[in-house]
């Protein structure tokens, strides 16, 4: 199971501060949301049936993806009467559909229950038109309060449910009973957008729909670059079963759980496949092309509403979610056409053709899932040993962790390092505890970020030096080890005095947290690291992968209005590691997509082990540049790793949300021999 990796490690804060955020109201703590106003409600019942532990969030998780496949198999069912091997196949493969990034995260349960609150949704809508009496009007209930559940969770479905309404003259003419659940419908997703609507509108802090709306380029030409991101969102459609194919190394991993998934796939087709012909209802053909061509088409209805958003539309994280929906039934329906060619054995041929993309499938689930809990056992491993050194501390304790290994230089390990606060709060039920991240930059400790003065440290995020009297200071090193520094230890690597952990640590008694909230006993005895054997690069070259992990310093990444990946720093030194040997020297170059300001950009500098790497640049367009350097083979590049350290003299507040402070925004930056 994952524990809280970002989001979730802020909100579990305010659930112990004593919030209760079922329905998030505009004077709410997390008011940002106020437009969601039930996004947290599913974090908050997982919460209150377990405040010490994730369990319930993993619960509720495993309940979405198992209520995709039934509510997919009920729609298919309505659509194509009988059909019951496809509409399982077309569920199944909704669930596994490759081609999404945020399936597992725990940052995501709202997004999947507003899916299904979404689906149940038009399945009630269904059935207030065809059934009578008082199961009709039923249905018409359940169907206006799922789609409220679903809008008022995310807005996900939001271009979907605009013309769901209209899958109604499916089934028949419009009549009296199609116009009154059409309208209750409508009607319930006028009640709550206007409440949004509201809500958004109401004074305090922005709320987060209102920041993303002046982002929307429909006003300037978006056109190409919708166009574009349709393309890139169909084509990931395919190229998200070849991502599955090239994971086949990671068998050895989870074979045992694939083989389980796909004997049960074959279990309940092979039930099917038993029944009596005369139980299936002869369909025409033209129905299955209908519901083909619906598929392929609900993929973009599906991502439409992140399409206006530039910083959205081009992300393979969380927007393909519910457009996988129409990519599944499509797929499923192509495999059923070729095995009409099969004659007598059609059905049977048409489970063996599903099969591959089901066990495809379960690979990449599990490759994923096994991801994002490596990442909760990272940060796992760090919470148990910190626990096993210091059981029990004073009050107002600040926990320091340097990390001249990086550990932390990853957005779903502690967010970079800054949400380490929230992780250790959380595991110590203590909201007075102050935990602070110092990454070793370039070798050093000592940067922009942490500074040890006369009277103690001084932290960018504080802006106040901390008495080293109140420290714990904690090491990262090789292994997954993590170790208390003594006082002798920090004298010697610091220079400072007054530290004294023991003074610090009351007891040996651990918290109740410490035996209810890990996984594994010890953390890393249960990670495991998928397609390892796909590791391989050229040892003297070097281009920055389109990933949000790409060193400490860095937004998490993002899309021009054509889809080019860039990320932005946010402090004035920032660092990529990257794995090089090389014989000759090494000509490096990069591209600076944005730049707060003119004097910042000219203070760019860049070294490579403590020695400055002189830069030269010619302009790629009036607000692009194109930097080049040598990197010389005396450098510490000749080694198997290195550190390219970025630098700029400030960061600059952005105009409309002074709290995010920028520098320059690097796009591609490749590595080769000169």
């Amino acid at each position: 199971k994952t524990t809280g990796l970002i989001e979730e490690l802020t909100i579990t804060e305010r659930f112990d501060e004593g919030h209760s955020l079922f329905f998030i109201t505009p004077d709410s703590v997390m008011s940002i949301s106020r437009s969601r106003p039930l996004q947290m409600f599913f974090f908050n019942l997982s919460y209150v049936l377990d405040p010490n532990s994730y369990a319930f969030y993993n619960f509720f998780m495993m309940l979405f993806f198992f209520g995709k496949i039934v509510l997919t198999y009920w729609l298919v069912l309505q659509f194509l009467p009988g059909q019951k091997l496809l509409a399982f196949i077309a569920g199944v493969l909704f669930m596994l559909y490759p081609a999404d990034t945020g399936l597992f995260p725990l940052r995501t349960i709202h997004i999947h229950s507003s899916i299904v609150a979404y689906l149940l949704a038009v399945y009630c809508l269904i059935q207030a038109y065809k059934q009578q009496r008082w199961k009709g009007w039923l249905a018409l209930l359940g169907s206006s309060l799922m789609i409220v559940f679903s809008l008022g969770q995310y807005q996900i479905a939001l271009a979907a449910a605009v013309v769901t309404p209209f899958v109604l003259l499916y089934f028949g003419r419009p009549n009296r009973r199609m116009i009154i659940a059409a309208a209750s419908w409508y009607v319930a997703m006028a009640l709550i957008l206007g409440y949004e609507i509201w809500a958004s509108k109401q004074p305090g802090i922005e709320a987060y729909e209102a920041v993303l709306l002046p982002s929307a380029d429909l006003a300037s030409n978006p056109i190409k670059s919708i166009v574009l991101a349709i393309l890139v969102g169909y084509q990931r459609q395919v190229t998200g079963w070849v991502d599955a194919f090239n994971k086949l190394n990671s068998i050895p991993l989870f074979g045992v759980y694939i083989v389980v998934g796909l004997l049960v796939s074959v279990g309940v087709g092979a039930w099917w496949l038993r029944r009596k012909p005369d139980e299936r209802q002869a369909l025409s053909w033209v129905r299955f092309v209908v519901i083909f061509l619906t598929g392929l088409a609900f993929f973009l209805i599906g991502i439409a509403t992140f399409l206006p958003l530039p910083s959205y539309r081009f992300e393979n994280f969380r927007i393909y979610l519910l457009a996988m929906l129409g990519s599944a039934v499509a797929l499923a329906l192509l495999l059923y056409f070729i095995s009409r060619l099969a004659g007598r054995y059609r059905e049977m041929v048409f489970l063996v053709l599903a099969l591959p993309f089901i066990g495809l499938g379960y690979l990449n689930t599990y490759d994923q899932h096994q991801r994002y809990v490596n990442y909760s056992l990272e940060q796992q491993n760090i919470l148990q040993q910190t626990i096993e050194q210091a059981p029990q501390i004073q009050p107002d304790t600040a926990i320091v962790v340097m990390d001249p290994i990086g550990a932390l230089k990853k957005a779903y390990v502690f967010y970079y390092g800054t949400h380490l606060q929230f992780g250790m709060r959380y595991l110590y039920g203590s909201d007075s505890i102050l935990a602070l991240y110092c990454p070793v930059i370039d070798g050093s400790a000592e940067n922009t970020l942490c500074q040890f003065q006369e009277d103690g440290l001084l932290t960018n995020t504080l802006g106040v030096a901390i008495p080293y009297n109140r420290l714990l200071i904690f090491e990262t090193g090789e292994n997954g080890t993590f170790r208390l520094l003594s006082a002798e230890e920090a004298d010697s690597a610091f220079n400072i005095s007054g530290y004294d952990p023991d003074a610090r640590i009351t007891g040996t008694t651990p918290p109740l947290r410490a035996s209810t909230m890990f996984s594994c006993v010890p953390a890393l005895s249960c990670y495991k690291q998928p397609d390892a054997a796909q590791n391989l690069v050229s040892p003297n070259s070097f281009d920055l992968p389109e990933t949000t992990d790409i060193g400490f310093g860095w937004r998490e990444m993002e899309f021009t209005n054509m889809g080019k990946t860039f990320h932005w720093t946010v402090n004035r030194t920032s660092s990529i590691d990257v794995s090089l040997s090389a014989d000759s020297d090494l000509t490096v170059e990069f591209e600076v997509l944005y730049w707060m300001d003119e004097a910042l950009i000219d203070s760019l500098k860049l070294s490579v082990g403590g020695q400055d790497i002189p830069l030269t640049y010619s302009p790629i367009s009036p607000d692009a540049r194109l930097y080049k350097g040598i990197i010389p083979r005396s450098s510490e590049a000749g080694r198997v790793y290195a550190e390219l350290v970025f630098t700029v003299d400030r960061v600059v507040p952005v105009i409309n949300d002074p709290s995010t402070q920028l520098g320059f925004a690097l796009g591609s930056l490749r590595i080769h021999p000169s």
